[in-house]
C-alpha cells in the first residue's frame, strides 16, 4: 500500500485582511483500492491555519471524489474544528461523490483547524485514479479551491481461472498443487489447513517439505503424514488488498503396504533352466505382489488372499536375486519389500559323447569318449548298458563286444556338487558290432608232388557275406618255391621242393567281411613230396638171343619204388616183365631173352618210379636181340 502525503500550502490574498495562510494535509490510504471490494476508510483530511489572522468569515468547502469512486453515504463523516475562532455549521453529502462542509470563522485570537475523519470510499471501477478535490465557495476566502484532499486509485481483483484440484498420492511420493490466475502484478501465498484452519506456508514451521509456496505452483517433497490436508492459494493484485482465495484442493495420502514381510526362495539351488517360486510370508489381503529381477517384472502380479503366497520365477539360466514389489490393489501404491531372495542356478551342463570308430568287429575294443563342461565342474559318470564295458563309471569306458549287434550306449552325467545333485545331462551313441566271417578250406590239408599245383577251395559257412579271402605263406622251412601270398577263393600255386625229402609248407588264410572284419584264420598244410630222382643204365643195348639183358636201375628218392614193364615184340624173357612189375629201389634187369625168329627184335623196357604217391616215367630202354645164328 503506497502512502502519499501531500502537504499543500495555499496562500491567498485577503483584500480585507491581507494574506491568508492555510495548509491542507491530504487523506492517506486511498490508492490501489480494489474495485467492487466494498467501502474502505481512508485517512483524515486536515485544514489548518498557519497564522492567527487567516480564518475569517463563513466558508463552504466541498470534498469531491474523482470518477470511479463513491462515498459511503450511510456512514457519517466526522468534521471537528479546533480553536476559538471556528465552528462547523453543517456537514452533509450532496451526492455519492460530494461531501459539503459549512464553516463559520471569526476572530483572530488563536490558530484554528478543521479535521475531517471517518471518510469511507469505494472504488466502483478498476483502473480509476484522481484526487479528492477541495472546492471552496466562489469568493475562495480561505484559498482552498482546487486543493488536493488525497490521492485515490483503483485496481481490479485477480481472476482465478484454475483452482487447485484434489490430489491423491502414496506415502513417500512428492506432490504439487497449481493454480492459474490473471492480473497485472500478482503475488501468491499458499496456505494449508491441517484441520485447524488455513495458515500461511512459510517453509520453516511446516515440516520443511514445501517449496515454491509463493508461486502459482506449490511443491511438496514428501506427502507422508499429510493425509486429509487441504491447500489453497491467496492471490493478491499489485500488492494491494485485492486478494482472492482460491478454492481448496484435498490431499489424500494412501498408506503403503507393509515392507517387512519375509521373502524366501522355495528352492535355493536350481539346475540350469529350472524354475521355482519365491514365497512371501504373511502377505496382506488386498495387496498384489509382483516378482522382479532388477527393473524387470517376472510374470504377472499375484493377488494375496492372506498367508504365504508363491511367485513363479519361470525358467532360470543364471543365479538371480529377486525382489518383490507390493502393490495396493485399490490405490495402486507400491513399495519394494526390504527382504529379497537369491536363487543359485547351476551352469548349463553340456555333454557330448563320441568314439573314434562306431563300426567295429566282434572281438575288437573301442573307447567311448565324453566331453563335459558347465555345471560345477565336477561330475559323476554312469555308462549304460554296462555288461560289456570296462570303466563304466569314468569319462571314458571301453567296449569289447562278443556278439554281433547294434548297441546304444547312454552316458548320464550328474553334477558332483551336493547342492546340484539333481542336475544331469545325458547323451548317447550307437556302436555297431559286425560279425566275423569264418573260412573253410577244402581240402583241409593237401599233398602234392614237387612241381605239382595246389587246389585249395575257400568258402564261408556262417552266413557272413560278402566275404573275401587272403592268405600268406605262414611256414616254409624247406624253402619251397612257387608259394606266395594271394587273394581269392582258390589257392592254386605250382610248388617245387628243393630237397629229396618230404617237405611241408603252411598257408594261413584270413576271411574278411565287407565291413572289414577279419575272421579267425585257418592254416592249411601242404605236403610236397620230393622230385623223383632215378638212374637207368642200359649196359647191353644189343645182345644175341639167349643172352641176358643188362639194365641197371636205382632211385634215391625217399620212399621210392621202381617198376618195369617189358614189350618183347615176339621175343621172350626168362623172368617175363610183360606186366608192370615192382623191382625195388635198385637192381639190374638181367633176364635171358630168347629170339626165336630170324629177325632182330627190339625189346623195350619201360621203367616207372613212384614215391609218396608221385610217379616218374623213365625213358624206354631198348635192347636189340639178334636171332641165334644157323649152322
Amino acid at each position: 500500500m503506497r502512502k502519499f502525503l501531500l502537504f499543500v500550502i495555499v496562500s491567498f490574498f485577503n483584500l480585507a485582511l491581507g494574506f491568508a495562510d492555510v495548509s491542507v494535509t491530504p487523506a492517506s490510504g486511498g490508492t490501489d483500492q480494489c474495485a467492487g471490494n466494498g467501502f474502505v476508510t481512508i485517512g483524515n483530511i486536515i485544514i489548518a491555519e498557519t497564522a492567527v489572522t487567516e480564518f475569517g468569515s463563513t466558508s463552504t468547502i466541498d470534498l469531491v471524489l474523482p470518477t470511479g469512486f463513491v462515498y459511503n453515504t450511510a456512514a457519517p463523516i466526522t468534521v471537528n474544528a479546533t480553536g476559538t475562532d471556528i465552528s462547523i455549521a453543517s456537514s452533509t453529502f450532496t451526492d455519492a461523490s460530494r461531501f459539503r462542509i459549512e464553516a463559520t470563522i471569526s476572530g483572530t485570537s488563536d490558530l484554528n483547524d478543521i479535521t475531517i475523519s471517518g471518510i469511507e470510499i469505494q472504488a466502483i471501477t478498476p483502473a480509476s485514479s484522481g484526487n479528492i478535490l477541495i472546492q471552496e465557495n466562489a469568493n475562495n476566502f480561505l484559498g482552498l479551491d482546487g486543493s488536493n484532499g488525497g490521492n485515490l486509485s483503483s485496481v481490479d481483483f485477480p481472476v482465478i481461472t484454475k483452482n487447485p484440484s484434489d490430489k491423491e498420492f502414496c506415502e513417500g511420493e512428492s506432490a504439487s498443487f497449481s493454480i492459474i490466475a490473471s492480473g497485472t502484478l500478482l503475488t501468491y501465498q499458499w496456505q494449508r489447513d491441517d484441520g485447524g484452519g488455513f495458515t500461511d506456508i512459510d517453509g520453516i514451521t511446516d515440516g520443511g517439505v514445501y517449496t515454491n509456496f509463493t508461486t502459482n505452483t506449490l511443491n511438496i517433497s514428501d506427502v507422508s503424514g499429510l493425509h486429509g490436508f487441504e491447500y489453497r492459494c491467496v492471490v493478491t493484485e499489485n500488492g494491494a488488498s485485492c486478494n482472492v482465495n482460491t478454492s481448496s484442493g484435498l490431499l489424500t495420502v494412501n498408506a503403503l503396504p507393509s515392507t517387512t514381510l519375509a521373502v524366501t526362495g522355495q528352492d535355493t539351488y536350481l539346475c540350469y533352466n529350472g524354475s521355482t517360486s519365491i514365497e512371501v510370508a504373511m502377505s496382506e489381503v488386498g495387496v498384489n505382489y509382483q516378482l522382479k529381477s532388477g527393473a524387470s517384472n517376472i510374470g504377472s502380479p499375484v493377488a494375496s488372499l492372506g498367508g504365504t503366497i508363491g511367485l513363479p520365477t519361470g525358467a532360470l539360466t543364471a543365479t538371480t536375486t529377486f525382489t518383490v514389489e507390493a502393490i495396493n490393489g485399490t490405490s495402486g501404491c507400491s513399495v519394494t519389500l526390504t527382504d529379497d531372495a537369491t536363487v543359485n542356478v547351476n551352469g548349463n551342463i553340456i555333454l557330448a559323447v563320441s568314439t573314434l570308430d562306431n563300426n567295429i568287429c566282434v572281438g575288437e575294443s573301442v573307447d567311448l569318449l565324453s566331453s563335459v563342461s558347465g555345471g560345477s565342474g565336477s561330475f559323476d559318470y554312469s555308462w549304460t548298458p554296462n555288461t560289456e564295458l570296462v570303466n563304466e563309471n569314468t569319462p571314458t569306458a571301453t567296449y569289447s563286444p562278443v556278439n554281433p549287434k547294434t548297441e546304444t550306449f547312454t552316458l548320464l552325467v550328474t553334477d558332483a556338487d551336493p547342492n546340484y545333485s539333481s542336475c544331469t545331462a545325458s547323451d548317447n551313441i550307437d556302436i555297431i558290432s559286425n560279425p566275423l566271417p569264418n573260412v573253410v578250406a577244402t581240402p583241409a590239408s593237401e599233398t602234392i608232388c614237387s612241381g605239382g599245383t595246389t587246389s585249395i577251395s575257400l568258402s564261408t559257412t556262417n552266413g557272413v557275406a560278402p566275404t573275401t579271402y587272403s592268405w600268406i605263406v605262414f611256414d616254409n622251412p624247406a624253402g619251397i618255391s612257387g608259394a606266395g601270398s594271394g587273394t581269392g577263393n582258390t589257392i592254386s600255386q605250382n610248388l617245387f621242393s628243393p630237397s629229396n625229402n618230404i617237405e611241408t609248407l603252411t598257408y594261413r588264410i584270413t576271411p574278411s567281411s565287407g565291413e572289414g572284419c577279419d575272421g579267425i584264420t585257418t592254416d592249411v598244410v601242404v605236403t610236397i613230396n620230393p622230385e623223383i630222382v632215378s638212374s637207368i643204365t642200359n649196359n647191353s643195348p644189343e645182345i644175341c638171343s639167349g643172352s641176358p639183358a643188362n639194365v641197371d636201375y636205382s632211385t634215391s628218392t625217399e620212399n621210392g619204388d621202381i617198376s618195369v614193364q617189358a614189350n618183347y615184340n615176339g621175343a621172350t624173357g626168362s623172368i617175363d616183365y610183360s606186366t608192370n612189375t615192382s623191382i625195388g629201389v635198385s637192381g639190374t634187369i638181367n633176364e635171358i631173352i630168347t629170339n626165336n625168329t630170324d629177325n632182330t627184335i627190339t625189346v623195350s623196357y619201360t621203367f616207372t618210379t613212384t614215391a609218396n604217391g608221385c610217379t616218374d616215367i623213365i625213358d624206354v630202354v631198348d635192347v636189340m636181340v639178334n636171332p641165334s645164328p644157323i649152322f
